[in-house]
């Protein structure tokens, strides 16, 4: 068989998808009970591994031109850890997906409010997304292992003085080209600009558009603001040519690159066409 043939690549590409342990009972499950019918027969959404399924009365909405295996739940990609089966959908509100995404292993999905992922957005191994409200993930933005967002404090708290008790439910939103370091809490009333860096183990509770600081890198608990003017680098021939200056240049203490903004969004292209 042609390695160019179009039977080749379709077969190549389940079997790739075979080696992420799809599971094609979930699949089918899935696509069916949150998706309409005409957009389920096209299994845009693939589920990988063990994954228990709770709430079934909400629905998933796909706002970008539908296609086979446009989102993938569960496919271990960043291999952070095995997965320990841990996986969890439920839904009872609406999951908005603005196009192609990627979840890891382990992720929890609790939507009783409505929630956002943006396109080329990636949800790394063991995040947990709770909305009780409303959450919103802009485009090619990634929140890596063992981080969570939680718009809710999911209990009342009543000020034993005053008897005040606030709302327990908020918002938040991430902007697009985020990067979320691993075992960062994304809080309810957190609002983060586009292109923001937040360190791991960080805090973010609090709204940092209106600080009007471009590029910033946040770091803390409760997060703040430490410096500005960095972004993640995304296209992995870029890295691979970092990587090979600072093992023959041992001594370097920095790579000089080139300065100005960029469009990283075919290089997100790139990355997810692999699947």
């Amino acid at each position: 068989m042609r390695k160019n043939s179009k039977t080749y690549i379709f077969l190549s590409h389940w079997k790739h998808r075979w080696n992420y342990n799809f599971n094609l009972f979930k699949t089918i499950y899935v696509n069916f009970t949150f998706l309409p019918f005409k957009q389920a027969i096209r299994f845009p959404v693939l589920v990988y591994g063990k994954v228990k399924i709770y709430a079934h009365s909400g629905k998933m909405v796909i706002e970008d031109p539908v296609r086979s295996g446009m989102i993938h739940l569960g496919m271990n990609t960043d291999k952070f850890s095995a997965s320990r089966g841990g996986a969890l959908i439920n839904i009872s509100g609406k999951l908005i997906f603005k196009g192609t995404a990627q979840f890891s292993v382990d992720y929890v999905l609790n939507i009783f409010g409505e929630c956002t992922i943006g396109k080329y957005s990636t949800i790394g191994n063991g995040v947990k997304i709770c909305c009780w409200n409303k959450i919103s993930i802009g485009k090619s933005s990634r929140i890596t292992n063992e981080s969570q967002v939680f718009d809710t404090n999911f209990h009342y708290v009543r000020n034993i003085e005053t008897g005040r008790v606030d709302r327990r439910d908020g918002e938040i939103v991430i902007g697009d080209y985020c990067w979320i370091g691993n075992r960062t809490t994304i809080a309810k009333g957190a609002r983060l600009p586009d292109y923001s860096l937040v360190a791991g183990n960080s805090l973010v509770n609090k709204d940092f558009i209106e600080s009007n600081v471009k590029y910033p890198f946040l770091a803390g608990q409760p997060a703040k603001i430490v410096s500005s003017m960095r972004v993640r680098i995304f296209d992995a021939l870029e890295e691979e040519k970092i990587d090979h200056f600072f093992k023959n240049h041992p001594e370097a203490l920095y790579y000089q690159g080139e300065s100005g903004e960029r469009n990283e969004e075919k290089e997100l292209e790139r990355f997810f066409h692999r699947f």
